[in-house]
């Protein structure tokens, strides 16, 4: 027995769509497997994550790559307006769980400013930074 991904993920907050091809998706992830799945930002973060994951078999052994992974993503969550997120359970000891990021505004002005925060030529503001990292803290706490 064969079990695909979800056709529909969460669904937009601006226009309810749920099949991820709504003009708010920046990008769609499955945090589970660390997948970059869709949108205009595709192919700018599948490089990022490149980066990210060869650096990790390299040098890095007490971190996850589920951390790593969100690491890579906070400049995208600096110029998403809002995240959902759905988990999905088929069957006992398999699940994922399929991110998007939105953004309700301008996609293209968001898109090219995401570039800019993956480049380095645009830091991200502090607060956020402060947040993401916070968050690696208490995930990792709770790992253990």
């Amino acid at each position: 027995m064969t079990l695909s991904r979800p056709r529909f993920g969460p669904a937009c907050t601006f226009c309810e769509d749920a099949t991820g091809s709504c003009a708010h998706l920046l990008l769609e992830v499955d945090l589970w497997d660390q997948e970059v799945r869709a949108g205009p930002l595709a192919q700018a973060m599948k490089k990022r994550w490149c980066g990210y994951a060869d650096f990790h078999d390299e040098t890095i052994e007490d971190v996850s790559m589920l951390d790593l992974f969100l690491f890579a993503l906070e400049p995208v969550s600096v110029v998403a307006d809002d995240v959902v997120e759905k988990e999905e359970d088929p069957m006992p000891g398999l699940s994922w769980t399929i991110r998007r990021y939105l953004v309700k505004g301008d996609r293209a002005a968001a898109v090219a400013r995401a570039i800019r925060l993956f480049d380095g030529t645009e830091k991200a503001p502090a607060a956020p930074r402060r947040r993401a990292r916070a968050a690696l803290k208490k995930r990792r706490k709770r790992a253990g």
